[in-house]
C-alpha cells in the first residue's frame, strides 16, 4: 500500500479496512494521518534536517492504550506507518494492533544517514559557536 496522505477517500478506506468496528482507541480519521505527518515534519525541522535529506524517512505511530485499570485485556487500535517521499508523505501501512491498559503512545521516526548527519551538524553547531566565542575572548 502506498497512499498519498492527501487522498482522503483512500485513507478512509484503508483505516476502515484495518480497524474493522474498532473506534475507541483506533486511528479512524484521515485528519489524524495528516496531523501525524505534520508532527514528523515539525520534529525534522526542529532538528535541522534538510528537506532533500528527509526522503525515505518513516514514522510509526501506535496510540496509547486505555488509561483505566478496569481494562483487563488489550484494546483494538491501529498501527500506522508513513514514509516520506521527495515532497510528500505516504501511508504505507495501516494495521489493527492491540494496545494494553496504560501503555504509552509509541511514536518513532527512522531516518537515513544524510538526515542523521544534518542532526549531528545542527547539534554541534551551537557547541562550536560557544567554543569559538570563548577562544576569541
Amino acid at each position: 500500500m502506498k497512499i498519498k496522505i492527501t487522498a482522503t477517500a483512500a485513507i478512509t478506506e484503508a483505516l476502515k479496512s484495518a480497524n474493522g468496528k474498532a473506534t475507541s482507541f483506533a486511528i479512524t480519521a484521515p485528519a489524524d494521518i495528516y496531523a501525524l505527518a505534520n508532527r514528523a515534519e515539525a520534529i525534522l525541522d526542529a532538528r535541522g534536517v534538510a528537506n532533500v535529506n528527509r526522503t525515505g524517512a518513516t514514522v510509526t505511530l501506535i496510540p496509547a492504550g486505555p488509561a483505566a485499570a478496569s481494562y483487563k485485556y488489550a484494546a483494538a487500535s491501529t498501527r500506522i506507518v508513513l514514509q516520506r517521499g521527495s515532497k510528500d508523505w505516504y501511508l504505507i501501512e495501516a494495521k489493527r494492533f492491540d494496545v494494553f491498559p496504560r501503555a504509552k503512545e509509541r511514536f518513532v521516526i527512522c531516518i537515513g544517514p544524510k538526515a542523521a548527519a544534518d542532526i549531528h551538524a545542527t547539534a554541534f553547531a551551537s557547541i562550536l559557536t560557544i567554543a569559538a566565542e570563548r577562544d576569541a575572548a
